[in-house]
């Protein structure tokens, strides 16, 4: 006895939880967002110096934990984050060598 249609919905609740899975990555939602607030704000060194740190931060998320696809990106997975920022170096030079020795 053959299930076509419980074979076909199997599939396509696979393919939607790999969509969700899947998606834009880190980098990417952050670039769209910098430059949704340049053009909401306007482009002043204000909004630039907040994209700024804001960048600073997700440069080191990705370069700890990489380019993530934002779907992966959990509650637990930022608190990790935030326990790992909150120890690391505030100087660039010095988290370079921090990360060689991690």
């Amino acid at each position: 006895m053959e299930l076509p249609f419980v074979e076909k919905s199997l599939a396509v609740e696979q393919k939607v939880a790999e969509n969700k899975l899947s998606g834009p990555r880190l980098s990417e939602v952050f670039r769209k967002w910098a430059d949704d607030k340049r053009l909401t704000d306007g482009d002043t060194r204000s909004t630039n110096k907040t994209i700024s740190e804001f960048g600073a931060t997700v440069t080191r998320f990705v370069e700890l934990y990489g380019d993530l696809h934002v779907p992966r990106i959990t509650r637990a997975l930022c608190q990790e984050v935030k326990t790992a920022l909150s120890k690391l170096p505030t100087k660039g030079e010095a988290f370079a060598g921090w990360l060689l020795r991690n």
